[in-house]
């Protein structure tokens, strides 16, 4: 039975901030201890109350520790973050007595001038601001050459990134046990640069070829400054989390309910 968690929590949230009340109440009461800090190191598992948002933040601060993580959604859409608040003491119960099931998720490793950055979600390279003219950036897998995609931008993604920001450009869903990179670019003017699916084995560099301001954004929280003749490889990487996921719901249902994907009760005009 586990005894130790630690818990991230959205701060900025009241309902987030209640339900951490509530929660660490309750674990104390089971036995559990609530970990602070400099004992995290100690954890058995960790909980996520927040979004998606809060889930990607904290992942980056606890995958080295190699815990499984329960995501409670007090956020918005609540896909990363699948358990209710409403599930989540029974959920609390089933992890405590190890009867749960677990999703495996990969990063992504990004190269820049030595520089190493994970990410879980996407990296994006993309131009800066509506005003700005389109970015050339040449794109080769394996040394071998691709295409150079003339866009606002382009966006590798995992499995796991295909429902966020991917999705959100025509991008397709994948399967997060699936080991792929999606490759999809940002309103390229071509009718012909649509979106690729690539093994996890290869290695994917971009090189931006004009002077268009342009950032690399890796999960929306590291944005650094690309120049002209800049390099960035993306691999996958060997680093990952475990995601506790609930015996009630499978991926493709989550999909329905949180997506609306395959929807054929939708309301029609």
């Amino acid at each position: 039975m586990f005894k130790n968690v630690y818990i991230i929590y959205n701060t900025d949230k009241i309902e987030a901030i209640n339900f951490y009340k509530e929660s660490c109440k309750y674990l104390k009461k089971k036995g559990v201890k609530i970990l602070d800090e400099k004992n995290i190191h100690k954890a058995e598992f960790f909980i996520i109350i927040g979004g998606d948002g809060t889930l990607l933040h904290a992942s980056h601060k606890i995958y080295k520790y190699k815990k499984p993580i329960l995501g409670i959604n007090k956020g918005n859409l609540g896909f990363l973050t699948e358990i209710k608040s409403g599930e989540a003491f029974q959920m609390y119960d089933e992890v405590l007595r190890n009867k749960f099931k677990v999703s495996k998720r990969k990063f992504i490793k990004i190269l820049y001038k030595n520089k190493e950055i994970l990410g879980l979600n996407e990296a994006v390279i993309a131009k800066d601001g509506i005003n700005s003219k389109m970015i050339n950036i040449k794109a080769e897998i394996n040394k071998q050459y691709l295409t150079t995609y003339r866009a606002d931008g382009v966006i590798v993604s995992t499995p796991t990134g295909s429902t966020a920001y991917s999705l959100s450009v025509g991008g397709p869903i994948i399967s997060p046990e699936l080991d792929v990179m999606i490759i999809n670019p940002i309103a390229p003017h071509t009718l012909t640069a649509r979106p690729l699916i690539v093994n996890s084995n290869k290695k994917i560099e971009f090189k931006i070829e004009n002077n268009t301001k342009t950032y690399l954004l890796v999960d929306g929280r590291e944005s650094i400054r690309l120049n002209c003749g800049d390099k960035i490889e993306i691999t996958m990487s060997s680093e990952y989390i475990e995601l506790i996921e609930s015996k009630n719901r499978d991926y493709y249902s989550v999909l329905r309910e949180k997506l609306k994907w395959g929807d054929t009760h939708a309301k029609r005009t």
